[in-house]
């Protein structure tokens, strides 16, 4: 114990002088969100009341959700984002050391594992897997709260951190990825996915009359076009899958974990949202698009190219009023 509380102090300390360096303001501060900034976390447990052990639940800024094995556990982490993983050793059928193998694989998300004081061994081996932290359930709630702090304070600073690698990734204009960034979020799936059997699809969408536009309403017209469309597909899709503006008016769109079904569902409420694109400061104007889509493991080379080679053959979506094209 006094090993493990020594360990703790030097990590307060740490987390301190990093917020200090940083300028943090006090909003930052654990219980303080200033209203604007949820943070949310999975709970991996069977257990029924996990209120009476589980700090989220009361401490001020946190929303949890509860998976109640490892299966659902990893299609939540599928369609949604989490910024903390809580994992009660307990939970039938859960392999810890697995589970949080997983978790890493698919996730940079920190993970803390509850478990009673007779599982220490299954701790440790979950600990020298990759899991961050961990409390004692039987131990007093005071002693919980504290551990579970400490970690969720690294998690906030991580998620301040990633916002600013983020903002540095972002296409300033529409705010979706940079072709860089995106290239990287395409290349880490098509690597991940034969080792873990997940889907992938990729949807490419062009805006193929920009320079056109351009040329008669001025580029701030055309800004506002690409604005547009992607504030269309942000809508059209989930929080976990990629946009990205490659390069003049072209889009596109990766969904991890999304096999041909799911991709054909969001490619037609692309191309019905897309015939719907209107520009109130201009409405005379009409756009032409193309999409194109593919499924890894349904074409024999990059479906990213793939899925290009589709979108400048498939038949324009013409996209304004009546009788302005």
């Amino acid at each position: 114990m006094g090993a493990s509380k020594r360990w703790r102090d030097k990590l307060a300390e740490v987390v301190r002088r990093i917020r200090e360096a940083l300028a943090f303001p006090e909003a930052a501060a654990w219980g303080s969100t200033g209203g604007e900034q949820t943070w949310h976390a999975l709970l991996i447990t069977h257990d029924p009341q996990p209120r009476r052990w589980v700090p989220t639940y009361t401490e001020p800024g946190w929303a949890t959700s509860v998976a109640p094995d490892a299966a659902e556990a990893m299609e939540l982490l599928r369609v949604e984002h989490y910024d903390l993983i809580l994992l009660d050793l307990r939970t039938p059928s859960a392999d810890p050391i697995e589970l949080v193998q997983d978790i890493h694989a698919y996730r940079q998300v920190p993970i803390v594992v509850a478990g009673v004081r007779a599982d220490r061994q299954v701790i440790g081996n979950a600990l020298a897997a990759g899991a961050d932290d961990f409390f004692y359930i039987d131990d007093t709630p005071q002693t919980s709260s504290f551990v579970l702090r400490h970690t969720m304070d690294r998690a906030r600073l991580t998620g301040t951190l990633r916002e600013g690698y983020t903002a540095a990734a972002r296409d300033f204009l529409t705010g979706a990825d940079s072709e860089q960034a995106f290239s990287a979020a395409y290349a880490a799936a098509m690597a991940r996915s034969p080792h873990t059997g997940e889907d992938l699809s990729v949807i490419r969408l062009g805006v193929e009359n920009l320079a056109t536009i351009n040329a008669a309403f001025g580029r701030h017209v055309g800004d506002l076009v690409l604005r547009e469309v992607a504030r269309m597909l942000r809508a059209q899709v989930r929080r976990t899958d990629h946009i990205g503006r490659l390069r003049g008016g072209q889009f596109a769109v990766l969904l991890p974990g999304a096999g041909s079904t799911r991709a054909e569902e969001v490619v037609t409420r692309l191309r019905a949202a897309t015939a719907q694109l209107r520009l109130p400061e201009q409405p005379d104007l009409y756009l032409r698009l193309r999409i194109g889509w593919a499924v890894r493991g349904d074409v024999d080379t990059d479906p990213l190219a793939v899925a290009e080679h589709r979108m400048s053959a498939a038949d324009p979506i013409v996209a304004g009023p009546p009788g302005a094209y």
